[in-house]
Parts: C-alpha cells; sequence; structure tokens
C-alpha cells in the first residue's frame, strides 16, 4: 500500500466525502491562514493552506468532529441542504461498492431468495417480515425515521431533509440524498435480515439490491410507474448514452430504483 493510500480516509473521501463537511473545513482553513498572513508570517500561511488542503483531501476533514457539527451548521444556514446532494439519484443508505449481483446470490445461499425457471422470487417468510417492517416504518415520521437509521450499526449519521414538498435522509458518507420511500424499504430489510445474516454491514449491502423485488411504494402504497432517466423529475442523461430506465412513484414524485441495464 503507497503512503497515501495508508494515509487516506475512505470512511470519509471519495464517493463517501461530505460536501458540507469539506466547505466547512475549507472555510475554517482559509481563516486560519488569514490569520497567520495578518500576523506578518505569509509563508507559513502558504505551508498552512497547502498543508490544511492536503489533510482535507486525504482524511475528508482537518478539525476533529467535523462530520458531528458540519452538516448542522450548514443545515441551520439558509443555503439549501439540496445543494450539496444529488437529488436526481434516489440514494441508499448502504455503500454501493458492492456488487449486486454477488449481494443476491448470497441472499440466495441464505434461503431468502429462490427462483424457477421464469423468476426469481422471495422467500414467502422473510417478504412478510420485510412488509411488515416497512409498514411500521411508514407510519413514523421523518425525524423518527432518521433516528432509527441513525441507530443501524455501519450507517454513521442520517438527519431529515425536506425541500419542495419532497422528503430525503441526509445519509453520513452519501453524496445522494435518500428518497424518504428508499429508506423504508432498506432499512424494512436490514431489520428483517436481522435473524438470517448476522454481519450488520452485510444486512446493509443487501438491502439495496432487494429494492427490485418491490412493486409498489413503501411510503404511500401507489404503484411504480416505469420511466426513464429523461424524463423523470428533470433527470438528464450523456446524449451518447442510452437513458436508463427508472421506477418511479407518481405519488410521492421521486424515483425509488434505477433498473439494471437489460442483458
Amino acid at each position: 500500500m503507497s503512503l497515501l493510500g495508508a494515509l487516506r480516509n475512505p470512511a470519509h473521501t471519495g464517493s463517501r466525502r461530505c460536501i458540507p463537511c469539506t466547505l466547512v473545513n475549507v472555510a475554517i482553513l482559509w481563516l486560519a491562514v488569514n490569520v497567520v498572513v495578518v500576523l506578518g508570517r505569509p509563508l507559513a500561511g502558504a505551508a498552512v493552506l497547502v498543508v490544511g488542503l492536503v489533510v482535507i483531501w486525504l482524511r475528508g476533514y482537518l478539525v476533529p468532529y467535523t462530520p458531528q457539527f458540519a452538516p448542522r451548521l450548514v443545515a441551520a444556514s439558509p443555503i439549501p441542504t439540496t445543494w450539496f446532494h444529488d437529488t436526481n439519484e434516489p440514494g441508499s443508505i448502504a455503500d454501493r461498492s458492492r456488487d449486486g449481483d454477488r449481494l443476491l446470490g448470497e441472499l440466495r445461499r441464505a434461503g431468502l431468495l429462490d427462483a424457477d425457471e421464469e423468476r426469481v422470487y422471495l422467500d414467502p417468510d422473510f417478504e412478510r417480515r420485510w412488509h411488515a417492517e416497512m409498514d411500521r416504518l411508514a407510519s413514523q415520521s421523518l425525524d423518527d425515521l432518521a433516528d432509527e437509521l441513525a441507530s443501524v450499526p455501519s450507517v454513521p449519521s442520517a438527519r431529515p431533509v425536506e425541500q419542495d414538498g419532497r422528503e430525503w435522509l441526509a445519509v453520513g458518507g452519501q453524496t445522494a440524498l435518500v428518497a424518504r420511500h428508499v429508506a423504508i424499504a432498506e432499512l424494512g430489510a436490514v431489520t428483517a435480515l436481522e435473524p438470517h445474516v448476522d454481519d450488520p454491514a452485510d444486512r446493509l449491502a443487501m438491502a439495496r439490491p432487494l429494492r427490485e423485488f418491490l412493486t409498489d411504494c413503501p411510503a404511500c402504497g401507489t404503484a411504480f410507474d416505469r420511466s426513464s432517466e429523461v424524463s423523470c423529475c428533470g433527470g438528464y442523461t450523456n446524449p451518447r448514452e442510452k437513458p436508463r430506465e427508472t421506477l418511479v412513484c407518481p405519488e410521492c414524485e421521486q424515483r425509488f430504483l434505477r433498473l439494471p441495464d437489460p442483458e
């Protein structure tokens, strides 16, 4: 492993970088640099700037306990939280680095998935437990949902976000806001998986591909519509690429799932 690789903190960099944390730290660093320059030490100020930026780049933040206070600081400001997060993606409470097909294979080995010549389907007992959990979570307020999600191992933090009549959760380490119906589906799956999967990180990762088995919105019960990244919610697509199909809740007016590419 290289020196930079050893110093890098993957929990707070790359795709898991918290933009509010980064901005707050850059602002604090800039203030510190200006103080040093005003004290008549411009070279020292330049050194502080370079070292500070490198630390923020490698570690995600410079000031200790930034993940605990920076998102709340930005949320309390007049700047919309959605400026710092992708709202076109449905988001996920889980890290996207785990391969979905491999996770489905692990679910099958755990006896929670089965298949016949026509389809792959969930174990009926597990499916009932999952739907019961989703029904319970759907009755909760957004604040209560955020609190329960934040109590899940491997989820660093979660806080409610409401913008333009839509509801999301800002999950620590995730660049995209997690739509409420996505959080209900995945958090319900995490809980339903507890008797079958010991590792909390595995349960969290498995919750994401399980969304593909839902046909109705877990938040409101409305049947999903099939749409595309072009027509849904102001989505944008590269003109050189075919737009991906999505599942959308017409009642919540939010994407739920980006469908896998057909083989």
